[in-house]
């Protein structure tokens, strides 16, 4: 009887270990619920799937439509170029023809940094330089102007021309062009409308003549003649005319309303070859008693004046 039993037992032990490892490959029947008045039949379930499958293809649709439009057809295709400006010193013409090889391209499909560099490096007279799209066919360039400083006076060498005879050679006299110079040193334009600007006469002949966006003088260099021009003015009460620079002698010749010039060089600082004639000035009155000719501030320790 017992070993009947345990026998009953051990096949009952066998059976469930039996039916747990079978028990990972089948499926128990969901029950089904019960019905209720806010759950949808099986019709309903039905169009609820097909109109959100339906709303994802539209979905797609639109989104290759959209691409196809940004990207395949000629409406977003680049066929105005403006020019924003301050005034009427750029040339925006030249500005708009520099960039003709943008027009007819995609305005997704180009760089407006890239742009901005090439107009940069185009055109350095001008300080600031922006590009915008303007949706869905238009490029808008911005510019922004350098300050006009002076009229900058230089000297043109004059070609030589030749006899009919090929014997002598006639040399013509060097003639005067002036430009207007904005605060990078740099010739903007001709100077008609900016008399009222003191004068920068620079020594030396140029070979030809300059134009818009040619580099007259170094920054650096202009940056000093207008330090020693500001103290002058600001310190002394000293105002300057005329400005003589002279390029190898990396010097300036400041004229001033008296008719006597100021000479400063750039080997040592500016302000402090001005503090001398500062501290000379509490004992000699320049507007009564001004020098005949110059005061030269390059000698260190040392005023000579005539």
């Amino acid at each position: 009887m017992f070993k009947k039993r345990r026998k009953s037992v051990v096949a009952r032990k066998n059976r469930r270990k039996l039916n747990s490892a079978f028990s990972f490959f089948t499926f128990k029947k969901k029950k089904k619920p019960a019905n209720k008045f806010f759950i949808f039949g099986s019709r309903i379930n039905f169009w609820r799937r097909f109109f959100v499958k339906l709303g994802y293809l539209a979905l797609i649709l639109l989104f290759f439509g959209l691409i196809f439009v940004f990207f395949f057809t000629s409406f977003f295709v680049i066929k105005n170029i403006n020019l924003e400006r301050e005034n009427l010193r750029v040339d925006a013409g030249k500005v708009v023809d520099s960039l003709k090889d943008y027009r007819y391209r995609n305005i997704f499909l180009i760089s407006t940094g890239k742009i901005e560099k090439q107009l940069k490096k185009d055109f350095p007279e001008y300080k600031a330089i922006s590009i915008k799209r303007v949706f869905p066919n238009t490029l808008m360039i911005q510019v922004q102007n350098f300050e006009i400083i002076a009229q900058a006076k230089i000297y043109i060498k004059p070609e030589s021309k030749i006899t009919e005879f090929d014997v002598e050679t006639i040399e013509l006299k060097p003639y005067e062009q002036i430009l207007a110079l904005n605060s990078e040193g740099i010739i903007e334009q001709k100077s008609e409308t900016h008399e009222s600007l003191p004068v920068l006469e620079i020594s030396g002949l140029q070979e030809i003549p300059l134009v818009q966006g040619d580099r007259l003088i170094p920054k650096k260099n202009l940056d000093l003649i207008w330090e020693a021009k500001t103290i002058l003015w600001e310190e002394l009460g000293i105002a300057s005319e005329e400005l003589l620079f002279f390029p190898d002698a990396k010097e300036v010749h400041l004229k001033t309303e008296a008719g006597y010039k100021i000479w400063v060089d750039f080997t040592t600082p500016v302000s402090e070859q001005i503090d001398k004639l500062k501290k000379i000035s509490n004992h000699v009155d320049w507007v009564e008693t001004p020098p005949s000719e110059h005061i030269d501030l390059r000698v260190k320790n040392r005023i000579i004046y005539k």
